[in-house]
């Protein structure tokens, strides 16, 4: 008897937090703007052995990518082999699968759900050290300090970009955690 493949992808909720979280720290003019773009860059990075190198970047697959992996970390071998038995063949979101399965019931404070930022944040990092996007941005239009783009979380000023949290982790989930486990 064949054993079930277990497929990883992002829903595609969790695909647009992420591209929204990317945009929000000023990289969405390196993500692929076409599937024959995203392949390019990926057999470039192949070739090249780097898929940081500037000529390939594409934050939104290297995120992706980090949080599939990181999905596939976290799940046990005996998780993974039930979702496969459920699931066989059916792409599965792990973020999906983590917070409805999360002891905490997956609600606004689960670390899963920091999972987008935290990827953002690393390809902010990333475009930063390839040289791609200052590390300073600019002024705060309210407090005037300058505005570097991994500035940490506090103060006072209200804007939430600024002091490193954005939308997503500042507003109600936008996604709530999936009675099933096929998105």
């Amino acid at each position: 008897m064949k054993t079930p493949a277990l497929l990883l992808a992002l829903c595609p909720n969790h695909w647009k937090e992420l591209r929204t979280a990317l945009r929000v720290r000023g990289l969405e003019g390196f993500v692929s703007k076409s599937r024959a773009e995203a392949h390019s860059k990926a057999v470039l990075a192949q070739e090249l052995g780097d898929a940081a190198a500037a000529e390939c970047y594409d934050p939104l697959l290297i995120g992706a990518t980090e949080l599939l992996s990181n999905g596939l970390e976290v799940l046990s071998e005996d998780e993974r082999g039930a979702i496969a038995a459920v699931k066989p063949d059916v792409p599965v979101c792990p973020l999906c699968y983590l917070l409805d399965t999360c002891s905490c019931g997956g609600g606004a404070d689960c670390n899963f759900r920091l999972w987008i930022r935290y990827a953002a944040e690393e390809q902010l990092r990333a475009a930063i050290d390839l040289g791609l996007v200052p590390d300073v941005i600019g002024a705060c239009p309210t407090c005037k300090a300058p505005v570097p783009h991994l500035q940490p979380e506090g103060g006072d000023c209200p804007d939430p970009w600024h002091h490193g949290r954005d939308a997503i982790d500042v507003a109600k989930p936008s996604v709530e955690a999936p009675s099933n486990v096929d998105n």
